[in-house]
């Protein structure tokens, strides 16, 4: 058990965690903006198993798309904004 798991989630939820991979999403500047998480990996028989070191390299190459798509829409919104000022 890992003492930092929140356990009442899952109280809540009904749902059971096994498994967990999560990283924060940072920004240009090092700051988290978020988190992507990936619950109870399984195998081909459906077997609930941990997550490894690909998982590790698939979730990071996650985050840099998350990463520029929030940028992205961070831009996107200070474009509209800066147009809905000037009418």
């Amino acid at each position: 058990n890992d003492k930092r798991f929140n356990q009442e989630v899952d109280g809540e939820t009904g749902f059971t965690t096994r498994s967990v991979l999560a990283i924060p999403v940072k920004n240009e500047a090092g700051e988290s903006i978020g988190v992507i998480q990936m619950l109870n990996k399984r195998d081909e028989g459906n077997k609930i198993v941990s997550f490894g070191s690909d998982d590790e390299k698939l979730i990071k190459m996650m985050e840099n798309h998350v990463r520029s798509f929030i940028k992205i829409v961070d831009e996107f919104q200070v474009l509209r904004d800066f147009a809905n000022h000037r009418e």
